[in-house]
């Protein structure tokens, strides 16, 4: 399975032009995802319209957009990472049915090692970073 807590494991270049297509006043065809079968589910698209705002939100949507052709205020939410961690253990317990200790066990094999290195990206290329002081808890 991929790790999506890594920049390679989304289409970055359709994220790219998908927000260039709605600056631009087009349309686009939005691809949904099948997280249990780990693929694109076929012909289950969104349409997303062009609007005055785009919100493009996600783990890599700051350094994604950082050379890309549009205007894009860029706002990155600095998170203590207790509060990632029990976010996404209530995440995964509810929708993948697995436990708090596999959550646990795949966050300090495959998620704590890249934190950082793709963390700090995301904040530098932020015009605007938003401190949470919540633990989680």
């Amino acid at each position: 399975r991929s790790i999506f807590d890594l920049p390679s494991s989304y289409h970055g270049g359709e994220f790219i032009s998908a927000v260039s297509a709605l600056s631009r006043g087009c349309c686009v065809d939005i691809p949904t995802f099948n997280l249990e079968k780990n693929k694109r589910r076929i012909g289950d698209n969104k349409l997303a319209m062009p609007a005055h705002v785009i919100i493009a939100e996600g783990l890599f949507a700051n350094t994604l957009l950082k050379n890309a052709k549009v205007f894009a205020l860029r706002i990155c939410m600095d998170v203590p990472i207790e509060t990632c961690l029990n976010r996404r253990i209530e995440r995964d317990t509810k929708r993948f049915n697995v436990t708090p200790e596999r959550v646990r066990e795949i966050w300090r094999l495959k998620v704590l090692p890249h934190l950082n290195q793709e963390r700090d990206p995301e904040k530098d290329c932020a015009n605007i970073i938003v401190t949470s002081t919540d633990k989680g808890e």
